[in-house]
């Protein structure tokens, strides 16, 4: 787990902390669907998302540990933090 908290001052208490680990199963191609559903992506302009498309399946074709893989595990974390009101 992470350690590392936002930084919350007064009138709010001391930060509790709490992460969630999970890991996302999903094909190659849902790899595609997955990266092209970022709002960070979805605003590109058309040649620079046709360009970072190309990077991905270049990925999914080249890398070690992805080439030919039927099934990527994506690890994710949600990390959680609560101050109280003091």
């Amino acid at each position: 787990m992470c350690s590392t908290s936002p930084r919350i001052g007064p009138p709010f208490g001391p930060v509790e902390r709490f992460d969630v680990e999970w890991t996302y199963h999903l094909k190659p191609r849902n790899l595609l669907d997955l990266v092209a559903s970022r709002s960070y992506v979805i605003t590109l302009p058309a040649t620079e998302r046709q360009a970072l498309d190309a990077k991905v399946r270049h990925l999914l074709d080249t890398h070690p540990a992805l080439a030919d893989e039927q099934d990527i595990q994506m690890p994710y974390i949600a990390r959680c933090s609560r101050a109280t009101l003091i």
